[in-house]
Protein backbone atom coordinates (compact mmCIF):
# COMPACT_ATOMS: atom_id res chain seq x y z
CA UNK A 1 0.00 0.00 0.00
CA UNK A 2 1.27 3.73 -1.20
CA UNK A 3 1.71 6.32 1.14
CA UNK A 4 -0.94 8.71 0.67
CA UNK A 5 1.34 11.72 1.30
CA UNK A 6 3.86 10.45 -0.64
CA UNK A 7 3.90 12.47 -3.54
CA UNK A 8 6.44 10.72 -5.53
CA UNK A 9 5.14 7.30 -5.05
CA UNK A 10 1.63 8.54 -5.93
CA UNK A 11 3.36 10.43 -9.07
CA UNK A 12 4.75 7.13 -10.35
CA UNK A 13 1.85 5.22 -9.96
CA UNK A 14 -0.13 7.37 -12.08
CA UNK A 15 2.31 7.09 -14.41
CA UNK A 16 2.43 3.28 -14.61
CA UNK A 17 -1.78 3.72 -15.08
CA UNK A 18 -1.08 5.74 -17.72
CA UNK A 19 1.43 3.00 -19.33
CA UNK A 20 -0.77 0.58 -18.62
CA UNK A 21 -3.52 2.75 -20.49
CA UNK A 22 -5.83 2.86 -17.55
CA UNK A 23 -6.26 6.73 -17.88
CA UNK A 24 -9.27 6.71 -15.19
CA UNK A 25 -7.00 5.26 -12.42
CA UNK A 26 -4.45 7.86 -13.82
CA UNK A 27 -6.72 10.43 -13.66
CA UNK A 28 -7.34 9.38 -10.23
CA UNK A 29 -3.66 9.38 -8.98
CA UNK A 30 -3.38 12.57 -10.54
CA UNK A 31 -6.37 14.51 -8.97
CA UNK A 32 -4.73 12.59 -5.41
CA UNK A 33 -1.42 14.37 -6.32
CA UNK A 34 -3.58 17.82 -6.86
CA UNK A 35 -5.46 17.80 -3.74
CA UNK A 36 -1.24 17.43 -1.94
CA UNK A 37 -0.07 20.19 -4.04
CA UNK A 38 -2.23 22.28 -6.28
CA UNK A 39 0.11 24.90 -7.09
CA UNK A 40 2.27 22.11 -9.51
CA UNK A 41 1.18 22.52 -13.12
CA UNK A 42 2.46 19.50 -14.34
CA UNK A 43 -0.09 17.93 -12.81
CA UNK A 44 -2.52 19.52 -14.07
CA UNK A 45 -0.72 18.64 -17.63
CA UNK A 46 -0.43 14.75 -16.97
CA UNK A 47 -3.78 14.67 -15.78
CA UNK A 48 -5.48 16.80 -18.59
CA UNK A 49 -3.59 14.12 -20.90
CA UNK A 50 -5.29 11.18 -18.97
CA UNK A 51 -8.30 12.54 -19.31
CA UNK A 52 -7.85 13.38 -22.89
CA UNK A 53 -6.76 10.14 -23.66
CA UNK A 54 -9.59 8.53 -21.62
CA UNK A 55 -12.11 10.71 -24.11
CA UNK A 56 -12.95 13.31 -21.80
CA UNK A 57 -11.72 16.25 -23.28
CA UNK A 58 -13.82 18.92 -21.32
CA UNK A 59 -12.28 17.85 -18.43
CA UNK A 60 -8.48 17.60 -20.37
CA UNK A 61 -8.90 21.24 -21.35
CA UNK A 62 -10.15 22.54 -18.13
CA UNK A 63 -6.60 20.58 -16.75
CA UNK A 64 -4.68 22.31 -19.73
CA UNK A 65 -6.10 26.18 -18.61
CA UNK A 66 -5.26 25.52 -15.31
CA UNK A 67 -1.53 24.23 -16.00
CA UNK A 68 -0.88 27.33 -18.64
CA UNK A 69 -2.17 29.60 -15.86
CA UNK A 70 -0.12 28.37 -13.41
CA UNK A 71 3.08 28.49 -15.87
CA UNK A 72 2.49 30.36 -18.83
CA UNK A 73 4.49 29.87 -22.25
CA UNK A 74 5.20 26.21 -21.93
CA UNK A 75 4.93 25.01 -25.87
CA UNK A 76 3.84 21.19 -24.81
CA UNK A 77 0.96 22.11 -23.07
CA UNK A 78 -0.07 24.39 -25.98
CA UNK A 79 0.47 21.38 -28.07
CA UNK A 80 -1.75 19.20 -25.73
CA UNK A 81 -4.65 21.74 -25.64
CA UNK A 82 -4.42 21.33 -29.46
CA UNK A 83 -5.27 17.84 -28.91
CA UNK A 84 -8.04 18.39 -27.41
CA UNK A 85 -9.35 20.91 -29.86
CA UNK A 86 -9.23 17.85 -32.49
CA UNK A 87 -10.86 15.64 -30.69
CA UNK A 88 -13.28 18.85 -30.04
CA UNK A 89 -13.31 18.81 -34.20
CA UNK A 90 -12.14 22.93 -33.67
CA UNK A 91 -9.44 22.84 -36.07
CA UNK A 92 -9.86 27.25 -36.08
CA UNK A 93 -8.80 26.46 -32.29
CA UNK A 94 -6.29 23.76 -32.34
CA UNK A 95 -4.24 26.01 -35.08
CA UNK A 96 -4.40 28.66 -32.44
CA UNK A 97 -2.85 26.78 -29.69
CA UNK A 98 -0.24 25.60 -32.31
CA UNK A 99 0.34 29.28 -33.08
CA UNK A 100 0.69 29.97 -29.09
CA UNK A 101 3.24 26.90 -28.90
CA UNK A 102 5.27 28.42 -31.58
CA UNK A 103 5.67 32.31 -30.27
CA UNK A 104 6.33 30.49 -26.56
CA UNK A 105 9.10 28.58 -28.59
CA UNK A 106 9.79 29.16 -32.23
CA UNK A 107 12.50 26.59 -32.90
CA UNK A 108 10.78 23.87 -31.41
CA UNK A 109 10.41 21.38 -33.72
CA UNK A 110 8.21 19.04 -31.79
CA UNK A 111 5.35 21.42 -32.21
CA UNK A 112 5.89 21.35 -36.19
CA UNK A 113 5.94 17.63 -36.00
CA UNK A 114 2.23 17.61 -34.30
CA UNK A 115 0.71 20.33 -36.61
CA UNK A 116 2.48 18.87 -39.04
CA UNK A 117 0.39 15.55 -38.15
CA UNK A 118 -2.72 17.34 -37.31
CA UNK A 119 -2.61 18.34 -40.89
CA UNK A 120 -1.89 15.34 -42.37
CA UNK A 121 -5.04 13.62 -40.32
CA UNK A 122 -7.24 16.06 -41.69
CA UNK A 123 -5.59 15.76 -45.30
CA UNK A 124 -4.38 19.44 -45.56
CA UNK A 125 -1.68 18.49 -47.93
CA UNK A 126 -0.16 21.66 -48.09
CA UNK A 127 0.11 22.42 -44.50
CA UNK A 128 1.27 19.28 -44.17
CA UNK A 129 4.27 19.82 -45.87
CA UNK A 130 4.87 23.43 -44.88
CA UNK A 131 5.05 21.62 -41.82
CA UNK A 132 7.17 18.76 -41.93
CA UNK A 133 9.59 21.10 -43.82
CA UNK A 134 9.73 22.85 -40.96
CA UNK A 135 10.54 19.74 -38.96
CA UNK A 136 13.81 18.99 -41.72
CA UNK A 137 14.84 22.53 -40.82
CA UNK A 138 14.99 22.38 -36.95
CA UNK A 139 16.14 18.48 -36.95
CA UNK A 140 17.04 17.22 -40.19
CA UNK A 141 18.13 13.90 -38.46
CA UNK A 142 14.23 13.41 -37.84
CA UNK A 143 13.70 10.59 -40.72
CA UNK A 144 10.21 10.59 -40.67
CA UNK A 145 9.37 14.14 -41.67
CA UNK A 146 11.66 12.85 -45.12
CA UNK A 147 9.33 10.03 -45.38
CA UNK A 148 6.40 11.67 -44.95
CA UNK A 149 7.42 14.58 -47.51
CA UNK A 150 8.27 11.76 -49.86
CA UNK A 151 4.24 9.92 -49.14
CA UNK A 152 3.20 13.36 -49.63
CA UNK A 153 5.14 13.84 -52.89
CA UNK A 154 7.04 16.77 -51.84
CA UNK A 155 11.26 17.22 -51.64
CA UNK A 156 12.17 18.57 -48.23
CA UNK A 157 13.23 21.82 -49.91
CA UNK A 158 11.49 25.04 -49.63
CA UNK A 159 11.62 25.66 -53.42
CA UNK A 160 9.15 23.13 -55.35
Amino acid sequence: ELDPANLAAISGRASAHTLLLKHDLAAADWSHVIALNPAQPDSYRQRGASYLSGGRPQEALEDFNKAIQLKPGVPDIYVERAGVYEQLQDREMALKEFDLAIAAEPGQWTTYLARAELADRWGDVKMAIENYRLVVKYNHRYWNAYKALHRLGASHAFDD
